[in-house]
Formats: C-alpha cells, structure tokens, sequence
C-alpha cells in the first residue's frame, strides 16, 4: 500500500505532511504576474567544463538520476551561498516515444514541455541532503524545460533499468553541456519551492530557465517509466521573480549537448 501511494502524487500527502503545505513546487508561471527583481544577476560556474570521475546513473522510482561524483559549484545569480551541485535528473512523458508529450513539471503562461531537467545544488556549508532539506534555502535547482524533443536512432538495448535501484556508470561529460550558452542563462525565473518528490521538503530555491533546450530521444528505446512528473501545485501567496537581463523571449533552440539517447543507451546496455 505504501509502496503504491509513492506513485500516486497526490496521495503524498497521507505519506509527508510537507507534500500538503503551501510552498510546494511546481507551478505554473505566468509571465504577466512575475515581478521584475533587479538583484538577479547572472551565474557563475565553477567546474561545470570537465567532470573526470565517472557518473553513476540510478532509476530511482521517480526518475532517472546521475549522482556527481565531484565537485562542481554556482555562485551568483542572488544565490546567498555557494552551492555544490550533487545529481541531475529528468521528467518526461509517454504517448509512444517516451518524451512525445508533455512531461514537464514546471508550465509558462499554461504551456508544458516535453521534458524538464533538474541540476540539483546543495549549500556548500552543509554535509547532506538531510541536513539541507533543513534549510529554506539549503538547496538550489536549476530547471530547464524542453522543446520537442528530436527523433534520434540508437541501437536496441536491453532493458536493465526497470528494476528500482539498478544502477551503472558512464563516462562523465562536461556538465556546461547540460545548460543553454551562458548568455542565455541570465533570463531566468526564481521563486521559493519545495522538492517535486517525497517528502517535498520546502527547501529549494528554484531557478527556472526561460530558454528550453531541445534534445534528442531514441527512436528504439522503450523506457517502462513514464509521466514521472509531479502535477501543478497552487502558487498561493508567493511571488515569482525573473532576472534583470530584459524581457523573457520565445523559447530559443539551444542545443542540449549531451543527449537523453546517450545517457539511455549507457543504461541499458
């Protein structure tokens, strides 16, 4: 029964009381609300250019997680610390080709994505996720959502990662692939939220990229987990911010280097 409920999102609650509060994520963003916040400057990156330890990919029951095995760090962006980013993870949803249709968590002005990306950071002060999900501010999420994503043929592989808890090793990238050129990352949206996963600690400082990225998916690949997206949570009294750097634009076609075909293909082979 347990078991079940972690699949059900909005029966969290009965689980983790935080999964019932007001400052839950993710939301939808409506562009006309957002407030101009002067304060939001660009980030710096630290690290981001080359991983040398290898990646460790992990079906984890809500998604596919690539936990950093070294440091790499943000800083800036009205951030207040500095922060290590820790794993990335995707959403996505089904309809055929896994990715086909919406499955973004995160919606501007009512429309989602195909997929959303999740860089997870943790203050650099802190020595655990238990320790930050403490803390308001004690973990910082850049989320990018996608375009459409591109179709991409791939060789067949063996499906190892439907059993939970499978995981591998890759070889790393740069993770600067993962994110749009820097120029474009200094339009974003920023808002105080929660973890999209039990127990949906209120615990994130969330910077959501204005620019979706397109990526690629495997024409072969069937990925037994799909729609692994939390639904639209209220906004409630909050108030989301969007940076200095002008007004939001369309969604730009920035290419996402490193590709969901590529990290798929390492798991299932």
């Amino acid at each position: 029964h347990v078991t079940l409920l972690l699949f059900v999102p909005r029966q969290w609650k009965q689980l983790f009381a935080e999964c019932g509060k007001d400052s839950q994520s993710p939301i939808n963003i409506v562009t006309s609300k957002v407030k101009m916040d002067w304060n939001l400057k660009p980030f710096t990156f630290e690290g981001y250019e080359k991983q040398t330890a290898k990646w460790v990919l992990e079906n984890d029951g809500h998604s596919v997680k690539v936990t950093l095995q070294e440091s790499a760090k943000i800083t800036d962006g009205s951030l207040n610390s500095k922060y290590k980013a820790t794993q990335f993870h995707f959403h996505w949803g089904s309809h055929g080709n896994w990715g086909s249709s919406p499955g973004s968590e995160h919606s501007i002005d009512g429309e989602r994505y195909a997929m959303e990306l999740h860089i997870v950071h943790r203050r650099e002060d802190l020595s655990s996720d238990a320790e930050a999900v403490k803390h308001k501010d004690g973990l910082a999420v850049l989320g990018a959502v996608s375009n459409k994503p591109v179709p991409t043929p791939v060789p067949d592989r063996s499906s190892l990662l439907v059993f939970l808890g499978k995981k591998v090793q890759m070889e790393p990238l740069a993770l600067k692939s993962l994110i749009p050129h820097e120029k474009n990352l200094t339009r974003y949206y920023r808002y105080a939220g929660s973890l999209t996963t039990p127990g949906c600690n209120e615990a994130v400082v969330w910077t959501v990229q204005a620019f979706p990225t397109t990526v690629f998916f495997s024409t072969n690949l069937s990925l037994p987990m799909m729609d692994n997206f939390r639904p639209i949570q209220p906004l409630g009294n909050r108030t989301v911010y969007k940076s200095s750097a002008g007004a939001i634009l369309p969604p730009a076609k920035a290419l996402l280097v490193i590709t969901i075909a590529y990290l798929m293909v390492t798991l299932f082979q």
